[in-house]
């Protein structure tokens, strides 16, 4: 690869008021309270997949491998 950098656009996302809510509720389902797990950075981890026409958003707990869709197309 020498010679040839791939140049990476800045990305951005600000989560719509409906996507915040969405994430929430992940959040109280996603408490584990009898397990402990050790992170340096939270319990989750967030995928941004954006698209010609909006940004698919999907969060997973580390913990219990749960993933869900939070996008909120309704503003695409």
């Amino acid at each position: 690869w020498k010679g040839n950098r791939i140049k990476m656009k800045e990305f951005k996302h600000e989560f719509s008021g409906e996507e915040e809510k969405k994430l929430e509720d992940f959040y109280k389902k996603h408490k584990h309270p009898k397990l402990t797990f050790p992170t340096a950075g939270g319990r989750f981890v967030y995928t941004f997949n954006p698209t010609g026409i909006g940004t698919y958003v999907y969060v997973k707990c580390i913990l219990c491998e749960k993933e869900e869709d939070i996008t909120d197309v309704k503003w695409w």
